[in-house]
């Protein structure tokens, strides 16, 4: 029987299982870790006015400068990045002053080099998004900033350079695009996360009490496991259901980025985010876990870490990014998918701010991104 300390979550699709044993377990829970997994999963961010590309780190928002885009006008700037299916990215390069069209590059990511595929006539494109089937989305504003008209979704087509309407968005001052969950999302300065019909255009508010941050327009996109990533001047992870955000880790980056996208790797990075709003019911999830694994939550109040775990315990020497106010919130049973779940259960207005939260991946003594709840 677990105590009140901890929760042991068993999914639908996974087998019972006996507790493990407590005094060990929690011994651990005591403790701090630094040594992580490599991977090639990553985020690529692409600099807004001098082409520069980054690799942005999952866990840590420490960016990496890696190349700088072959195509270099000052009279023009990045506004959109995107993956196919076959992981190759498109950027959109908008005429700063001249308003007359935007010019679709593959880039490579490595080198900078870049070919341009299309030429089109939309003027503003300030997001680009693949589709089902690589049909390619935008969304640009019609009259290029000096009316604050709302935003149009366009198809383009990557042969011809064609431009086809679907519809108007409804919403005004949005500044990115991504696919996922059967749907588009952007984000609006004035709305905050909104999805968008692919086949109608229609813009619909996420969460119309909540708008967050203004500076998410920057870029956002989902990782093969069904993340989403938002940056401004720090990394985020967007909940989907609510339109709140959990800060990830603050972004070392010194300029604008114009545009993110995920490059999968082999294995899904494990990752905590949160759900739901403080003074009222939150909840925590994760991915990437190990299949039918443990996975404890650990919460602390105030600064960051590191501290050790002590030895003769699971995980012993691992450190934690948080601080020696740590303490248990739950132990969870991971689904074959490596997803577990925990809450929602009631969170106090004064744990905005304050609160960190880790997640410890007790199979493979791995520790998720540090998470902030911030609203």
């Amino acid at each position: 029987m677990v105590p009140a300390c901890g929760i042991l979550y068993l999914p639908s699709d996974a087998p019972p299982v006996a507790p493990t044993p407590l005094k060990p377990l929690f011994l651990a829970l005591c403790f701090f870790l630094h040594s992580r997994t490599v991977s090639a999963q990553q985020l690529i961010g692409l600099e807004f006015f001098n082409g520069e590309i980054y690799s942005i780190d999952l866990h840590s928002g420490q960016a990496t400068q890696i190349a700088t885009t072959s195509v270099d006008n000052h009279l023009w700037l990045w506004h959109a990045l995107a993956r196919d299916s076959s992981d190759r990215l498109f950027a959109g390069y908008m005429d700063l002053f001249a308003n007359s069209r935007t010019e679709i590059y593959e880039l490579d990511p490595i080198t900078g080099q870049c070919v341009l595929r299309a030429t089109s006539p939309l003027a503003a494109v300030v997001g680009l998004a693949f589709g089902p089937g690589d049909v390619l989305y935008a969304v640009n504003d019609p009259t290029a900033g000096s009316s604050g008209a709302q935003f149009d979704l366009h198809t383009i087509d990557l042969t011809t350079g064609a431009t086809t309407l679907v519809g108007n968005t409804g919403f005004t001052k949005l500044g990115s695009l991504t696919y996922g969950d059967g749907t588009l999302w952007s984000y609006s300065g004035i709305a905050g996360l909104i999805r968008i019909d692919p086949a109608t255009g229609i813009g619909t508010d996420v969460n119309p009490g909540f708008r967050g941050p203004l500076d998410f327009m920057e870029g956002h996109c989902f990782s093969d496991h069904g993340v989403m990533y938002q940056v401004d001047t720090q990394l985020w992870i967007q909940d989907t259901l609510t339109g709140v955000p959990t800060l990830a880790g603050p972004l070392n980056f010194p300029g604008v980025l114009g545009g993110i996208e995920y490059l999968p790797g082999p294995t899904s990075p494990f990752t905590l985010g949160t759900q739901g709003l403080t003074n009222g019911p939150m909840g925590v999830q994760v991915w990437g876990a190990t299949p039918l694994g443990q996975v404890v939550i650990l919460r602390a109040q105030g600064g960051g870490g590191p501290s050790s775990v002590p030895g003769g315990n699971p995980c012993a020497g691992t450190l934690l990014d948080l601080n020696a106010s740590r303490t248990p919130v739950a132990v969870l049973r991971a689904n074959a998918s490596g997803y577990a779940r925990f809450g929602p259960a009631m969170v106090p207005a004064s744990a905005a701010g304050t609160t960190r939260l880790q997640a410890l991946d007790l199979a493979a003594c791995v520790t998720s991104n540090l998470a902030r709840i911030i609203y």
